[in-house]
């Protein structure tokens, strides 16, 4: 990025799997001149999330093609989608579902940081067009990916589940089959 668009700033959250990772990213940092556009930043609490997430335009999530990197789907692209951010994330099945479902943004080959910074800069380039897309499935976003609409109605048919099977009772539930969907050993 410091190359194709040194006046994109580029914002990392300073979390890593292991300190192996650390050094390793430390190193490639060094290698690359520690570019100017590059800042690193302290791990954000959970509250705060959002309050940085708007000061961004694109959201970007390097995963690699590993374990179970292509049933993933990371909780930021959420919490890009829901703010408003597009997506530059690998080309793994689960990543570009969300992508094409929920969200703009450009799904790349993992191992190609090249492809990465390409399409940030496409974005960039059609910003008009990107914002207007963004805003659009943010909107969507927002209703279709909330908690009310995903969560709340299963956690509602388990309660009711269990206050029927005890009667009603709180605390008095008693065992029966278990309802379809739940896996059982």
């Amino acid at each position: 990025m410091a190359q194709r668009a040194p006046d994109v700033e580029v914002l990392a959250v300073s979390r890593f799997p292991s300190e192996a990772a650390r050094r390793r990213f430390t190193e490639a940092v060094a290698r690359a001149g520690h570019p100017p556009n590059l800042r690193m930043l302290d791990p954000v609490p959970a509250h705060e999330v959002a309050d940085l997430l708007a000061t961004c335009g694109i959201g970007l999530s390097l995963m690699q093609d590993v374990g179970e990197a292509r049933l993933s789907v990371n909780s930021k692209f959420y919490e890009y989608a829901i703010m408003g951010l597009a997506v530059v994330t690998s080309d793994l099945p689960a990543a570009r579902h969300f992508v094409e479902e929920h969200a703009v943004g450009h799904c790349v080959p993992p191992a190609r940081p090249d492809r990465f910074a390409q399409a940030i800069t496409d974005l960039v380039a059609d910003a008009e067009a990107t914002c207007a897309a963004v805003d659009r499935a943010a909107a969507r976003a927002r209703d279709e990916l909330s908690w009310e609409r995903t969560c709340a109605p299963r956690l509602r048919a388990i309660v009711r589940h269990l206050l029927d099977v005890g009667g009603g009772l709180p605390g008095h539930a008693v065992p029966r089959p278990a309802p379809v969907g739940v896996d059982r050993p």
